[in-house]
């Protein structure tokens, strides 16, 4: 997706003007996916919008994506959605890519483990662990962001942002509440 290959590429641009800077890699691959997410995200927020309207509301792809761009209140909520998303987005980005290299980085350093890291394989059941612990770490937000993004539309109601979204997800139920979908999350991701 395009928003993958803005993360993707900023991650990599900022892990190579970061790592001779930085002495701790570890905070190389986490500040670097963390900025690479937040671009990412950019153009994320807006497309998770319009699968929103497609899934809830049966409308094209087309109308949805009129709706959320070429609208006042679909860019409002788009806005206040990305607010989420980036507390959903940035450190989904960070812990993954910083367990994804810092789990090769020790493989490779370790005298005692005879894995060579750069299979497919390999690449494949390190990403996936990363993957998960990002996920389940981002799914709080990840609530927070679909609920917004599904709040019915009723005229002349306002919508509500982060914070009362946030507020309303915990008066319901408790702590726990921010973590509906978080086993899914974590097996999809």
């Amino acid at each position: 997706s395009p928003s993958s290959a803005v993360y993707l590429g900023i991650y990599e641009s900022v892990k190579t003007a970061l790592s001779p800077i930085l002495a701790e890699p570890l905070l190389v691959y986490l500040l670097a996916g963390g900025v690479g997410e937040f671009f990412g995200s950019i153009l994320r927020a807006p497309s998770e919008g319009v699968k929103t309207r497609v899934q809830t509301e049966g409308v094209s792809a087309l109308e949805a994506t009129a709706a959320v761009v070429g609208t006042a209140e679909g860019r409002g909520i788009t806005f206040s959605a990305w607010q989420s998303t980036l507390l959903r987005d940035i450190p989904m980005g960070a812990v993954q890519i910083a367990l994804f290299e810092g789990i090769k980085t020790y493989i490779v350093a370790s005298p005692y483990i005879d894995f060579d890291v750069n299979t497919l394989q390999a690449e494949a059941l390190v990403g996936t662990f990363a993957g998960m612990v990002g996920a389940f770490v981002s799914a709080p937000f990840d609530v927070v962001t679909t609920r917004i993004n599904s709040q019915e539309r009723t005229e002349g109601v306002a919508r509500l942002g982060l914070f009362q979204t946030t507020a309303n997800i915990y008066k319901e139920g408790g702590l726990k509440a921010f973590l509906n979908g978080a086993g899914e999350r974590t097996l999809y991701w």
